[in-house]
């Protein structure tokens, strides 16, 4: 038998970055990789931080790549998010589509976040990019 000393009854509280209002992040992490729920959907999978507020907790977000069996307003869609995504965090992309490799570590970005809730949790997701002029 084996015992674990850990209280349970001193979980901390999440800090969560505040919903609604304009806030610049830092992409953390991104991956391509197959859907876990869907076969033959693909995706992007990003980790996003605030470097100005490194209690909070971290933004993590799908982008689904549009497939042809998609319909045209869920294609469009897709494809609307992910040119908000490499628009706002200044990721090169072309009529030949783009690449998701390291570079995307540590583009910086604007966004607005949603309140969003994921297993009876409240977390936090994207719910708009912000493209400022240079």
């Amino acid at each position: 038998m084996s015992f674990v000393n850990l209280d349970l009854n001193q979980i901390p509280e999440v800090q969560l970055l505040p919903a609604g209002e304009e806030l610049r992040l830092t992409i953390k992490s991104a991956e391509f990789k197959e859907s876990q729920n869907t076969a033959g959907l693909y995706g992007i999978n990003i980790r996003f931080v605030d470097p100005s507020r490194p209690e909070s907790e971290a933004v993590f977000q799908w982008f689904s790549i549009p497939r042809d069996e998609d319909s045209a307003q869920v294609r469009r869609m897709r494809m609307l998010e992910l040119t908000g995504l490499l628009k706002s965090f200044d990721i090169k992309f072309g009529a030949e589509g783009f690449t998701v490799d390291e570079s995307w570590v540590g583009k910086q970005g604007w966004v607005i976040l949603k309140a969003d809730e994921y297993n009876g949790m409240e977390t936090r997701k994207i719910d708009k990019f912000i493209t400022r002029a240079l």
